[in-house]
């Protein structure tokens, strides 16, 4: 949903220069974003998620993680194994992200348990993790009626340290 401010208008042109609503579609959430024109010109944008809160939850980090020749990475799709809240019994969850990973936009998913039907899900907040550092952080999640038990592959995008040009891998995960 997008909202226009514009400034004061004479009698004329009250009927047109009044605040319009405007829907927007969205890929992955029913974020707003606001759109604010000041007196001079000047526009201000916001997003309705980033000026309430951010995503509390679980830090997903890489411990001890070796990036040679990437200056940075993040998510594109990451998969995670939860256990139902209800039950226990264990699921695996995967979320891509929106773009493909070129937006570090929030995104979720949810799914009905096989055992007690129970409505589970995750929110995953991605974060751009930065090389050379023990503890690279790459996203936050939020579970929703269940309880995170492993990182499963993952499919990250990196950063070229040189030229800067992105590269897709997939199916990342731990281990030797």
């Amino acid at each position: 949903m997008l909202w226009f401010w514009l400034p004061q208008a004479t009698a004329e042109e009250a009927t047109i220069n009044k605040v319009d609503k405007v829907e927007e579609p969205r890929d992955s959430t029913n974020e707003a974003v606001l759109d604010s024109k000041r007196q001079d010109g000047e526009v201000q944008l916001q997003t309705q998620e980033a000026a309430s809160q951010a995503l509390r939850g679980s830090d997903v980090s890489l411990i001890d993680s070796t990036v040679e020749g990437a200056s940075s990475l993040h998510l594109s799709c990451i998969q995670l194994q939860v256990t139902c809240g209800r039950c226990r019994a264990i699921v695996d969850l995967r979320v891509s992200l929106p773009k493909d990973g070129a937006s570090l936009e929030p995104a979720g998913c949810t799914v009905g348990c096989a055992k007690c039907q129970l409505r589970m899900g995750i929110r995953v907040q991605p974060v751009i993790g930065v090389g050379g550092s023990q503890l690279m952080r790459v996203a936050v999640v939020q579970p929703m009626d269940c309880y995170l038990k492993d990182l499963l592959p993952c499919d990250f995008v990196l950063a070229c340290d040189c030229c800067g040009a992105s590269m897709k891998a997939r199916e990342v995960q731990s281990g030797m």
